[in-house]
């Protein structure tokens, strides 16, 4: 991903989300802010405070002072509690001030994405930015989080530096403070360089992750039909290979945290020796040689302490090398988003005519930006092979083949609260097309799951003398799956390749004229040709009836015996509809269909009306 690295793009981001956090001088994230950093330098100052009471100690134990141990006991218990009260108290603060900030940014970014359109605009017809939702929401959640716990340490940090500075130069001269910045500043360096690719691998990762939920979003609002398809074999290939990406992604992040992590407890360790190393200059050249033993062990403590705080303070900022990386990666992407809807907002305040009606699609390709494929005559050796082609796929059935059995079939709405079919019993033979009627809620599709085995039948049983699936029995669900991928993944679905029987040519042959028969070939224009462009969301790019004319082309591909359409041409014109069937007769694809209105009856031998009380009747249409 582009400009996914500490840059001048990383700091305008961040700048315009802060100002976003901030708002005012005067704000509820301003004042909360103003309360953090006042108790982060209040502790601070108990810090300090604390840490010279060990050098206090030394003192009155080498005295053995009996009284001023008293009080210093009393007064370092003081500061203990002090000390864990305020630290308890900036945690508490810290937590306000992430709700405060994830509700001005979420409140913000969603003021200007349910605005004009914007949410459906760069959902569907601008994808340049991959899984919007996630950065709404987890994106969002932890850009404010880990800023909520950094910003009090970033801020306070460079006073703690100053002071420090000065305290450790009046205890060692210039030889302490010097060594300690080069320490700091080669660690820094060190640190960047190991930052860079990890920056741009969490966003990597982030993009990935979202990609992987959005497979199992997937599967949870489309699993009905997934089911109706015998999907889950492909389905699961699908999930394991998104979650592969994310783990071997994860494993080149961790690979190179592995190195910012050992250099960051490199510096961490070696700065708690370096302390020594600078205060033992002057005591060995004899400084402080007019001290008395006692007085000498307390000032080392003391120095140790001053020195030891500013290593730390410094070590402080190197750590926060491993979070910046995090960060910049959730920086990028809500700039991203930002900027993006700020496009998209330019675009309506430049129209006069900001409609929504304005964003259509144009039949135009070139509008379109769509690469150009253009379907050729299939000369007379085409024709041949597709018909080659339909006759292996589909050999010529037997008259009066039984492919399913329905025997004295009952059952009930969910939790048996009154019956919709009883004692149902017919059968599907070749050619024997059956049109399913009845009102809403008769049963029509609770028949129809029945039939495909993922409902449970209350009494009778189902015969299933074909294999369902592709090739045997194929449904075609009211809610029309469409997965990712090519128009050829379309196509083959739920396979995830093609027959292997045929040669490429020939599916492709196939496919192309199926498509044609259909009359999508503007799909296969607008999308590269079937093996051409990859979309993720193919139910947002295409209309009802197309989505439906494809999920015909699927099964004239597939070519089963038996196609069992629940509301397969609800979207479709009478025309078309007319069309699907002839197309289903001429392939000797026996049908049994759910549907509503008389239009149908022409296609179909037989009618099974429900009436939603249990009862049902079967006629002859001929």
């Amino acid at each position: 991903m582009t400009n996914a690295n500490l840059n001048y793009t990383f700091f305008r981001r961040l700048w315009r989300l802060f100002k976003l956090l901030f708002q005012k001088f005067n704000s509820r994230a301003a004042i909360i802010f103003y309360i953090l950093f006042i108790l982060s330098l209040l502790l601070q100052l108990v810090i300090y405070a604390a840490g010279l009471v060990p050098s206090r100690y030394f003192e009155v134990l080498g005295a053995k002072d009996s009284s001023g141990f008293k009080d210093l006991a009393i007064y370092s218990i003081a500061l203990i509690v002090l000390n864990a009260v305020m630290k308890s108290m900036l945690q508490y603060v810290s937590r306000v001030l992430y709700l405060t900030w994830r509700k001005r940014l979420c409140t913000k970014i969603h003021s200007h994405y349910f605005v004009d359109m914007n949410f459906y605009k760069i959902n569907v017809l601008d994808t340049s930015l991959d899984n919007i939702d996630q950065r709404i929401t987890q994106d969002v959640d932890r850009f404010t989080r880990e800023w909520s716990l950094l910003i009090s340490k970033l801020v306070v940090t460079p006073f703690t530096i100053v002071y420090y500075s000065y305290q450790c130069f009046a205890s060692t001269s210039w030889i302490g403070p010097v060594s300690i910045y080069i320490y700091f500043i080669v660690g820094t360096i060190i640190n960047r360089l190991i930052m860079a690719p990890i920056v741009k691998l969490h966003v990597e990762q982030e993009v990935l992750e979202g990609n992987f939920r959005y497979q199992h979003l997937k599967v949870r609002t489309q699993c009905e039909s997934m089911a109706f398809y015998h999907a889950g074999q492909t389905e699961h290939y699908k999930s394991e290979t998104r979650l592969n990406q994310v783990l071997k992604k994860q494993m080149s992040l961790f690979n190179w945290s592995f190195w910012l992590s050992s250099s960051v407890n490199i510096f961490d360790y070696v700065g708690g020796i370096l302390s020594y190393l600078v205060i033992a200059i002057p005591i060995f050249a004899g400084n402080y040689d007019h001290l008395a033993p006692e007085e000498l062990s307390s000032l080392i403590s003391r120095n140790a302490f001053v020195c030891i705080y500013l290593i730390y303070s410094f070590s402080q900022l190197i750590d926060m090398s491993s979070t910046i990386g995090d960060i910049a990666a959730h920086t990028h992407r809500l700039g991203q988003l930002l900027e993006l809807i700020d496009c998209q907002t330019s675009e309506d305040s430049n129209d006069e005519q900001s409609t929504f009606d304005n964003f259509a699609f144009s039949d135009d390709p070139s509008d379109a930006n769509l690469s150009s494929f253009h379907l050729k005559e299939f000369d007379k050796k085409s024709d041949n092979t597709e018909k080659s082609v339909d006759s292996q796929d589909n050999p010529h059935q037997e008259e009066n083949k039984l492919f399913i059995k329905v025997e004295n079939v009952t059952c009930s709405t969910p939790g048996h609260m009154s019956m919709l079919i009883k004692d149902l019993t017919f059968s599907i033979s070749t050619g024997q097309n059956i049109l399913i009627t009845g009102g809403t809620g008769s049963g029509k599709t609770s028949l129809l799951r029945i039939i495909a085995g993922i409902w449970p039948a209350e009494l009778g049983v189902v015969q299933k003398l074909v294999n369902f699936g592709p090739r045997g029995v194929m449904f075609l669900p009211q809610k029309a799956i469409l997965t990712d991928g090519t128009l050829l993944d379309q196509m083959i679905y739920p396979r995830r390749t093609p027959y292997p029987e045929f040669s490429f040519k020939d599916n492709y042959d196939r496919i192309n004229n199926i498509i044609e028969e259909v009359g999508l070939h503007e799909l296969v224009d607008n999308n590269g040709g079937v093996s051409g462009k990859v979309e993720l969301n193919w139910s947002d790019k295409l209309s009802v009836g197309e989505i439906q004319r494809l999920s015909f082309a699927r099964l004239f591909y597939h070519h089963p015996n038996v196609a069992i359409l629940d509301e397969a041409t609800s979207g479709l014109s009478k025309a078309t509809a007319d069309q699907m069937f002839a197309l289903c007769e001429q392939k000797q694809i026996t049908c049994l269909t759910v549907a509503h209105g008389e239009n149908l009856r022409k296609h179909h031998k037989k009618e099974l009306h429900l009436h939603g009380n249990g009862e049902w009747t079967l006629k002859s249409l001929l």
